[in-house]
């Protein structure tokens, strides 16, 4: 499916836990930002938007795409949201250089190796 959206995440051993916890539910679930997110074309990660997805310019689109994530049997995090962030960055650059030309698919694969 892809990711419909931005998606934030907080890890369990960031210094402050419930702050970011209470950030994620309080700032970025409110609906002034979930409208503007539905306004562009995106879908929050949030159940109970059926109407609200229904409607706008990306109408469509948003319904179809919020029905795919609701009907989905499992979420999977993309692979430099899940990595360490030093692995992310090796990864994130490799996967640059693989479309510039600058390597093969198995440098990629090498990198990633060496990385972990």
């Amino acid at each position: 499916m892809g990711s419909p959206s931005n998606y934030y995440s907080a890890t369990t051993q960031s210094a402050d836990v419930t702050a970011a916890a209470d950030f994620l539910l309080t700032q970025l679930a409110n609906d002034l930002y979930v409208d503007g997110l539905i306004a562009t074309g995106q879908v929050p990660p949030l159940t109970g938007l059926e109407e609200r997805v229904a409607v706008g310019e990306f109408a469509e689109f948003n319904s179809y795409t919020y029905d795919q994530v609701l009907q989905a049997p499992a979420f999977t995090q993309q692979w430099d949201q899940a990595l360490p962030a030093d692995q992310a960055q090796t990864l994130l650059t490799a996967i640059q250089q693989v479309f510039n030309g600058q390597l093969t698919p198995q440098e990629f694969g090498d990198a990633m190796a060496a990385a972990t």
